[in-house]
């Protein structure tokens, strides 16, 4: 098989998988911010449905820009810019991360039960 793609590998294949992704991301947004405060496993539930979301919408991102950068990078056809991408995306993202847990952290800790929305 060596540098072959399988015959199901097209185009039509790919798009209907990543549309099926990005349906999945959403509901899996939509079912983090709808979980009840008195279900069981709230937190696990909630952090669960979030960073399953996240981890999607990474790799959507990922395998965008790596698509951008080796559309422009034409000079080596055998460029792999990908595990480049993944780490700045990751970075990326733990700093954005970071500066909204600092923002949000004084204003958990000043509410009763440490909600920002009860």
């Amino acid at each position: 098989m060596g540098d072959q793609l399988p015959d199901w590998f097209s185009k039509p294949v790919i798009a209907i998988v990543l549309f099926l992704a990005l349906i999945v991301n959403a509901i899996l947004f939509s079912a983090g911010g709808t979980v009840s405060l008195y279900s069981g496993g709230y937190w696990f539930l909630k952090h669960g449905y979030i960073y399953l979301g996240v981890a999607i919408g990474i790799g959507f991102t990922t395998l965008w820009e790596e698509w951008l950068v080796f559309s422009f990078a034409k000079a080596d056809q055998n460029a792999n810019f990908l595990s480049e991408v993944m780490k700045t995306n990751l970075y990326t993202f733990l700093v954005l991360a970071f500066i909204g847990a600092a923002c949000a952290l004084p204003k958990r800790l000043s509410h009763p039960g440490f909600l920002l929305f009860n």
